[in-house]
């Protein structure tokens, strides 16, 4: 890999993470992980590191290292929370159940796509008695609270489906393994969901379970 410093951009971190990964080049995989779990700090591609560290944890675990994953697990917990994406999340997922890491793939699942809090979100249209006395309201503030609402919809949307498919590798991995009490267990997760999903208006087709792959593990 080529010199990494402050003038690096967050596209050259990526081509050379894909490019790492697709040459199964560990050195490489370290000198990334030192430039940005040592040499740069939270503001780094200010948006943007959370995404690369999850990038790298992803193509780490596809080396099967271990350690630098779990940092840059760690790193994206600890510092970019609030720019996590439920794709991304997944991705980890999937990478630790390749390596067998079963206990930490439920770790991230549980942190990162983990179920809203109750009436943190209302999928139904906000009526005017949610509102209080309208009278009250300008229109203005109906309307940075529908937006506000549309967010969260969509944001919770996309986290339900990332967590469906997250839990079906999660029992499918437990299947492939002969376990089949944890693959019931992670089972009934999805189940626990159905509620919410039903409310959030979800498809089969948005959700797209891979039945056939959790049955013959």
């Amino acid at each position: 890999v080529g010199k990494l410093d402050a003038s690096t951009t967050a596209d050259e971190v990526v081509k050379a993470i894909k490019r790492a990964q697709n040459l199964h080049d560990l050195h490489d995989i370290r000198e990334i992980a030192h430039f940005l779990l040592e040499e740069v700090g939270p503001n780094f591609a200010y948006g943007y590191r959370g995404s690369l560290l999850s990038r790298l944890a992803v193509a780490s675990l596809h080396l099967n290292n271990h350690d630098i994953a779990i940092r840059c697990i760690t790193e994206r917990r600890i510092n970019h929370r609030a720019t996590m994406i439920p794709l991304e999340s997944s991705a980890i997922v999937r990478g630790l159940l390749r390596c067998r890491y079963t206990e930490e793939a439920w770790e991230v699942l549980e942190d990162e796509l983990s179920l809203p809090l109750e009436g943190w979100v209302a999928f139904s249209s906000v009526s005017k008695h949610d509102m209080g006395d309208a009278s009250t309201k300008s229109t203005n503030e109906e309307d940075l609270l529908h937006e506000e609402n549309t967010r969260r919809q969509l944001e919770v949307r996309d986290r339900l489906i990332h967590r469906a498919r997250s839990i079906a590798s999660i029992a499918s991995r437990h299947f492939y393994e002969d376990e089949p009490g944890a693959g019931m267990n992670a089972m009934k997760k999805l189940n626990e969901m159905g509620k919410i999903v039903n409310e959030a208006g979800l498809t089969s087709e948005e959700i797209g379970m891979p039945w056939e792959r959790i049955v013959k593990g």
